[in-house]
């Protein structure tokens, strides 16, 4: 038994230098490989922290980019946002362009007084077309000009109306040209009751509303 335990003694001596050698290239390799990861990681670390909301620095810079590019919103009346701009001046304004705000302002009207109660949609359409017809506002008209005074630029509004009309297309019957004053009549108290503040636009609605069927 001893002489086996002899035997094998001298087994650490013989594989320390190898062990050691094998170490020592362990260990270089090792160090080279640990300041690269080391290099990597620390750079992915930064990375990371530099993304992060949490970490994120703004500066004056973005701010001022983010105030600009936020949407603006204006602040202007209902009535201001449903009326050309405030130093639109009417008299320069065509007869044409009258009756296009005109012809709004009329069918709007004529919709709100039937939408309710409400009916079906074919009968309030039916009526609706049968209030708008140039013809239904020739009668509107010439009855307005015997029931409600008018100012002289009124009058001349009517006037301007009709002209154009005629010369711009003959073809036009009078029952046209005569709606055509109406809402050209129309859309200048429309504007112009909003610029000077008066009550025309009202009263002639107010008239209307009473008198449109008859």
């Amino acid at each position: 038994m001893m002489i086996e335990i002899r035997r094998y003694c001298y087994l650490p001596f013989l594989f320390f230098p190898i062990c050691t050698n094998a170490f020592n290239l362990l260990n270089k390799h090792n160090n080279i490989n640990d300041v690269s990861c080391e290099s990597t990681w620390t750079r992915g670390i930064h990375r990371r922290i530099n993304s992060s909301p949490l970490f994120m620095e703004t500066n004056d810079n973005e701010e001022e980019k983010t105030e600009k590019t936020a949407p603006k919103v204006s602040n202007l009346s209902l009535i201001d946002l449903l009326t050309p701009i405030h130093d639109c001046d009417v008299r320069q304004m065509s007869p044409t362009d009258l009756a296009y705000i005109g012809d709004v302002v009329y069918e709007i009207f004529v919709r709100s007084k039937y939408v309710y109660p409400s009916r079906r949609t074919s009968d309030l359409q039916n009526k609706v077309v049968s209030l708008v017809r140039a013809e239904h506002q020739a009668k509107v008209l010439t009855r307005l000009e015997a029931e409600v005074p008018l100012t002289i630029d009124e009058k001349m509004v009517i006037t301007r109306g009709r002209n154009s009309l005629v010369k711009s297309n003959r073809r036009k019957t009078p029952a046209y040209s005569a709606a055509s004053s109406l809402e050209a009549l129309l859309g200048y108290v429309y504007i112009t009751s909003h610029q000077q503040k008066n009550d025309r636009c009202t009263i002639i609605l107010n008239w209307m509303y009473t008198n449109l069927e008859e």
